[in-house]
């Protein structure tokens, strides 16, 4: 069973391998993301270095983050909310903006507008200027249609991964 303790040992040594202009190591997080959800499905849940990894490049590299906000594009929208929400309950706090804001966005996109804010105020307790949860707040605050919202998800979607070679 994966530890969050495991989980921040395991953050501290990849941020020191982490390259955010390495597009190979990008790639293959992005590809290992599409696998952990496929397995986590499967009832196999992440290692503590799969959680790392995908912790700092969603924390560093904003097209691996964005990627994740569109995974409902091709996966069923549970399942990617089912494994992030995993994700997220290994998260330290101070990593955790970006899986929160997309937990978030996902729960936005179903309707869920008090289960988004609850994330988003988890994203805003990691880190009260993270831009895509003030994005997000003023998306919401705005009363955008989640459909508007779904519809700007599959625009942007396939150009997310052609910018990490996907």
């Amino acid at each position: 069973m994966t530890e969050k303790a495991d989980v921040l040992v395991q953050i501290a040594l990849f941020e020191d391998e982490y390259d955010v202009n390495d597009v190979e190591q990008n790639k293959s997080i992005a590809l290992g993301i599409y696998d952990q959800i496929d397995r986590f499905v499967d009832g196999t849940e992440p290692t503590a270095q799969e959680v790392a990894e995908v912790t700092v490049a969603i924390n560093n590299h904003v097209q691996v983050r964005d990627l994740l906000l569109g995974l409902p594009v091709e996966k069923d929208i549970q399942f990617v909310g089912s494994w992030a929400a995993f994700v997220a309950k290994l998260t330290p706090i101070e990593y955790a903006a970006p899986i929160a804001s997309i937990i978030s966005s996902l729960y936005y996109s179903i309707g869920d507008t008090t289960e988004a804010n609850k994330y988003l105020g988890v994203a805003y307790q990691s880190n009260p200027s993270y831009s895509l949860a003030k994005l997000l707040d003023r998306v919401y605050q705005a009363g955008w249609p989640e459909g508007a919202f779904n519809n700007m998800r599959n625009e942007l979607h396939g150009k997310v991964k052609a910018e990490i070679g996907l």
